[in-house]
């Protein structure tokens, strides 16, 4: 790593090898690292380095022109398409219409505003039945794109602490997912499925956040952590979470109704579906064991 890092530095400091792409991407994967690592500062240092390149190359735009993938790596534009950074795909630019009822999703809760915004946005793309599915590229873009924002995303402040910290499991089940579904498509996403993870937690040991929470967000919630922490250490606490949530919530006996209240919040069928559904019946074993 630090042979690395030496070798990315004797690049920059040359004029000619800084705007090679090339260095751009090795610049972005390090500021990634550091980021999962939780070295913020180190991160952003890299990010605002990376930036002067890009302005040095000509601007966003002729990044993208010659490298797509590179451009897909840097912050994103606003809905509108406005900003410097890269464009949401086509699907998130689509009118909402009025088929989607944020009191269906959500419920009561007191949400951020504009984590909102995006689990309804994707669920106008991931629900709709008069469109084709999605393609690799197309979901690559999508995830880039909703992972730029949602870690962007200043920490929801209300004077309420418990309705920050539903906000904040939001959030982060949010990131989990559309990591899970993306998968590890051009590098690991250990590091900052990890940190994430940890944060993740830390909000829903706030007492009582679960067992208050609405029950088809509190089951999507628990769903994605565990399918996201596969392996980990940390999967069998939310397991454990997750035999509480089924014997609160009334009705869920079977896979199909585990799925149809999944749906209620937020499901995409992706190559990652039967895995959810492995799990789930693992849960039912134990429950009826």
């Amino acid at each position: 790593m630090v042979d690395s890092v030496t070798l990315v530095r004797r690049k920059v400091e040359n004029s000619s090898l800084a705007v090679e792409t090339e260095t751009l991407n090795s610049v972005v994967t390090l500021a990634a690292i550091e980021y999962g690592k939780g070295n913020m500062t180190v991160s952003r240092l890299h990010i605002d380095g990376v930036k002067r390149m890009v302005e040095a190359r000509g601007g966003i735009d002729l990044v993208k022109l010659e490298s797509p993938l590179t451009a897909r790596m840097f912050p994103t534009k606003d809905d509108s398409g406005s900003g410097d950074g890269i464009s949401p795909i086509r699907q998130w630019q689509l009118e909402l219409g009025g088929s989607v009822s944020e009191r269906e999703v959500l419920g009561d809760l007191d949400i951020d505003p504009a984590l909102r915004n995006i689990l309804i946005r994707l669920r106008a793309i991931f629900h709709q039945t008069h469109q084709p599915s999605l393609t690799t590229t197309e979901l690559h873009d999508l995830t880039c794109f909703v992972m730029h924002r949602l870690l962007m995303l200043p920490a929801f402040s209300p004077p309420d602490a418990r309705r920050s910290a539903t906000s904040e499991c939001l959030r982060h089940a949010l990131e989990l997912y559309m990591l899970t579904i993306h998968g590890p498509t051009y590098y690991s996403h250990a590091d900052l499925a990890k940190n994430i993870t940890l944060q993740l937690k830390s909000y829903l040991e706030t007492p009582n956040l679960l067992n208050d929470m609405y029950a088809p967000l509190r089951i999507w919630i628990l769903t994605v952590a565990i399918m996201a922490n596969t392996g980990t250490p940390y999967r069998q606490w939310f397991m454990a979470q997750a035999c509480v949530a089924l014997e609160a919530v009334h009705g869920l006996h079977t896979w199909e109704d585990i799925h149809d209240c999944l749906k209620g919040v937020l499901w995409v069928h992706s190559h990652q579906a039967e895995l959810f559904k492995r799990k789930w019946e693992d849960i039912l074993k134990i429950m009826t064991g």
